[in-house]
């Protein structure tokens, strides 16, 4: 069959301008190739090729395998075709096609980061390039919560992760801000739900631990807790 350039150059699809690409992998939807690079401007699409003032920092990048579109996923807020430079880990893909990052400092991507030391999570929409910040304060979707995040998982469109202070999220109550509670994020839409939720409050966290699916929350005083299995329905 007919070979595919997916690292090409901004002036034709089959000019290779030795990207030096690096720690490719392939969406889980099959419809994108994503990798790294250090310089940019070796990049591009239809005659404009990617800025770039650190050539020496990696980005990631995701050629959609039916157009030959590159698309820079390590993207300034302000401008998709700046690279960020950030030191950024890629942590999976979801069947919608997202691409869900930690980075520690993401003031980059164009979010407010009350510590620069310590990882956030985001995704990056492959077909648009939106990027949506996942531990978002409850009173400001463009900065990041003070309590720290943990990654737990992507299965199929939806990003696992935890976190001590659920009322940061918007839980009404949270019965011990320094243990994790388990979150999910719908990569599609955008929507944070509670998984270590109180059974007769579900805006209630209670303490959680989760291995390979399965979810145990721990009661407390007055209220049972409970096991299950995350599927994408919720727990079951």
């Amino acid at each position: 069959g007919a070979q595919t350039l997916l690292s090409h150059g901004a002036t034709g699809k089959q000019v290779s301008l030795a990207a030096d690409v690096a720690n490719v992998s392939l969406s889980v939807d099959g419809r994108y190739v994503l990798f790294q690079a250090n310089d940019a401007t070796r990049l591009g699409n239809d005659g404009i090729a990617f800025t770039d003032a650190a050539p020496l920092a990696s980005d990631w990048f995701a050629t959609d395998i039916a157009t030959g579109e590159i698309r820079l996923l390590t993207r300034s807020g302000a401008d998709a075709t700046v690279p960020t430079g950030a030191s950024v880990s890629l942590l999976g893909t979801t069947t919608s096609g997202h691409a869900v990052f930690s980075a520690a400092d993401v003031t980059a991507f164009g979010f407010t980061d009350d510590d620069a030391a310590r990882a956030d999570l985001f995704t990056v929409d492959l077909a648009t390039g939106a990027i949506t910040l996942i531990n978002r304060s409850f009173a400001d979707a463009t900065a990041t919560v003070t309590s720290p995040v943990t990654f737990v998982d992507v299965i199929r469109d939806y990003v696992y992760f935890t976190i001590p202070d659920a009322t940061q999220l918007g839980a009404t109550a949270d019965y011990d801000t320094d243990v994790a509670d388990l979150y999910r994020m719908n990569a599609s839409t955008g929507v944070l739900e509670l998984l270590s939720a109180r059974p007769d409050d579900p805006s209630a966290a209670l303490h959680a631990s989760y291995r390979n699916g399965s979810l145990k929350v721990s009661g407390v005083q007055g209220v049972q807790g409970f096991q299950g299995t995350i599927g994408e329905e919720g727990i079951q």
